[in-house]
């Protein structure tokens, strides 16, 4: 829906993808033949997924600073989490990195991509549980009351401290949930953007 808008719009857009590095960006360009390859990325990343990849999208975020060209408008979607890190010191890498992407004069737009249900909300039910983490293939056993109430306040923690970051240097913050689907997401961004 973004190209597609960019493309109405007559702008330019590029597509830059990410795991535990880059993984492909590509120019900004208008063409429609760009705009096939644009959506022949995707749906490649789709089938491609590697869910075992530790991502560092802090660190991702300041190549894509260096690489961008000036005043250009960037768009996030990123669950905002780093494993293996401290929450305090995951936000400091975001700081970082999303002041970097500012400094050069780029309007940023931030999704939070996340299933609010099984991310935020964190319902478990009530028997022990064997968790794998899809990133690291880790394993923990544990008991859902032991953790739930504990994780629900980090976690709301983190989102309103990454919020506050996106708010100091002006940028969009917006909640997606992976569980609504994407439509829904983008309309209220793009009616948010109209006004």
């Amino acid at each position: 829906a973004l190209i597609e808008l960019m493309q109405k719009q007559r702008d330019a857009a590029s597509l830059t993808l990410f795991s535990d590095k880059l993984e492909a960006s590509t120019e900004a360009k208008m063409s429609k033949g760009h705009q096939r390859l644009l959506y022949k990325m995707l749906e490649d990343a789709l089938e491609a997924q590697n869910k075992h990849a530790a991502v560092d999208p802090a660190k991702v975020l300041h190549e894509l600073a260096e690489r961008l060209p000036k005043r250009g408008l960037v768009v996030v979607f990123s669950d905002f989490t780093q494993p293996d890190q401290p929450l305090e010191a995951q936000q400091q890498a975001f700081d970082d990195a999303l002041g970097h992407i500012k400094h050069k004069g780029h309007e940023v737009v931030l999704f939070h991509v996340v299933s609010k249900k099984e991310e935020l909300e964190l319902n478990l039910g009530d028997a022990p549980l064997r968790m794998i983490d899809l990133e690291t293939g880790k394993e923990v056993k544990a008991r859902p009351e032991q953790i739930q109430e504990k994780y629900r306040k980090k976690m709301q923690q983190h989102v309103e401290a990454m919020r506050y970051i996106a708010m100091k240097y002006g940028m969009d913050w917006h909640e997606a949930d992976a569980d609504a689907g994407f439509d829904e997401v983008l309309w209220k961004y793009l009616v948010r953007r109209k006004n």
